[in-house]
């Protein structure tokens, strides 16, 4: 209780700034950026904090995700000052809008989070690349967790020129094999026939995690009765489902990772449902499509690298739910990680504003792992700069919901412990 009372003590500083830091960043749409000092330091050299700048998604398709970004990086910030702080100093959180990806936005971003004297960038996600080539101008360190091939495609356009940036998770392409893996093999499961379907949008993550899925299929002699790739955002599944329901696939992985698109699915299909497992990707890790769905939510699969370890989960939770009154989210886990990691290779330097040093410290991550944060293992692959995955890294975990919780059913290929439950519409 002291711990929570002393970080309520430090977000309710960290709030009253912040509130008014997003407010600005959604309000002007990042147009205020070529009005602010050209001093790079200028707001940490008024008061002598250390600026740490969210470039984030605070409107637009990934504002709910923002919001668990943002939440996260408060969380950590606020722990961090109560005890000290960073060399001594302060840290103070400032804001940009990245909205849905555009170049203007990452550009802008970029340019106000400099301004505003930012030494490190932590967005947590963001829509498209454009932001690897907007903050990739500057040498401040930018730590992101996109899960996307597209973004590390971008660093390697040119490594020299941005390298000071950093995907510190693994890409989508192992997502679409894990997943098939683990749901063609349930253990007692009688699978009525060997056909699948699947059905994603049409963004870079989404085919190609459809790929890794039915390369598998196809690889493992199973029928694809339905790949459909859909416009991004899309919330009308009839001529989908119409497919569906005459075929009756023994698995239907949907790929549907924007919210309204996964929710608006589901729904769809518990209308007439199909004797057919569901496997959504990614969604269900959000608290808001268990509240949207309810008990219709039950029996759902799906996975993430992103994801607090069982042995953290629990106690993360209730802090984070104590100081916002909400459930975390998977980018809340991970959004707090990006602080503590920055905060480890800054002690280690002796410095926050050595850029070339700390880039270079977790570039050689693999020297010394970002080790015992909440999601795992932090290991920097230094010729892609991305993360790895693997159970001594950051795991993959695999869930079912299962009375309104996520009960994780693998640890990476191990299994968890708790057994997958037939899905109510099979019953």
């Amino acid at each position: 209780m002291k711990k929570v009372f002393i970080v309520l003590m430090a977000l309710a500083l960290i709030f009253s700034l912040a509130a008014c830091g997003q407010q600005e960043a959604a309000e002007s749409g990042n147009e205020n950026s070529t009005d602010a000092s050209n001093d790079s330091n200028g707001d940490a050299a008024i008061d002598g904090d250390i600026i740490i700048g969210v470039p984030t998604m605070i409107t637009g398709d990934g504002a709910q995700m923002g919001m668990h970004i943002t939440n996260g990086t408060e969380m950590a910030i606020a722990e961090i000052n109560a005890a000290g702080g960073v060399l001594g100093k302060q840290l103070k959180a400032v804001y940009a809008d990245l909205k849905n990806g555009s170049s203007e936005d990452a550009v802008a971003a970029a340019e106000l989070m400099y301004q505003k004297g930012a030494v490190v960038n932590l967005p947590g996600a963001f829509y498209g690349s454009s932001a690897i080539y907007a903050f990739g101008k500057y040498d401040m360190p930018f730590l992101f967790n996109n899960a996307e091939s597209n973004t590390t495609d971008a660093y390697l356009e040119a490594p020299e020129q941005y390298s000071n940036i950093f995907m510190m998770i693994c890409d989508e392409k192992s997502y679409g094999p894990y997943a098939f893996n683990i749901m063609t093999t349930l253990e007692g499961y009688e699978y009525p026939n060997q056909k699948i379907a699947i059905l994603g949008g049409d963004t870079n993550y989404d085919i190609n995690i459809k790929a890794g899925i039915a390369d598998s299929a196809k690889a493992e002699g199973w029928d694809i009765v339905l790949n459909d790739t859909y416009v991004y955002g899309n919330t009308e599944f009839s001529a989908q489902l119409t497919k569906i329901r005459a075929e009756n696939p023994a698995i239907i992985f949907a790929v549907t990772t924007s919210l309204d698109t996964a929710v608006a699915f589901t729904k769809q299909f518990d209308e007439n449902p199909t004797d057919s497992l569901l496997f959504v990707q990614f969604v269900p890790s959000s608290p808001e499509y268990k509240q949207l769905l309810g008990e219709k939510s039950n029996g759902v699969f799906w996975c993430t690298c992103i994801s607090a370890l069982p042995d953290k989960k629990e106690t993360f939770n209730k802090e984070y739910f104590d100081l916002f009154g909400t459930e975390a989210g998977t980018y809340s886990y991970i959004a707090y990680d990006m602080v503590y990691i920055w905060k480890q290779a800054v002690e280690a330097v002796g410095s926050y504003d050595d850029y070339d040093a700390i880039n270079a410290y977790i570039e050689s991550s693999a020297e010394h792992p970002f080790s015992n944060m909440t999601c795992g293992t932090y290991i920097v692959q230094p010729e892609r700069h991305d993360g790895a995955s693997s159970a001594n890294a950051i795991p993959m975990q695999f869930f079912q919901i299962q009375g309104g919780s996520d009960v994780l059913l693998y640890l990476h290929d191990q299994k968890a412990g708790a057994h997958w439950e037939m899905p109510w519409w099979l019953q």
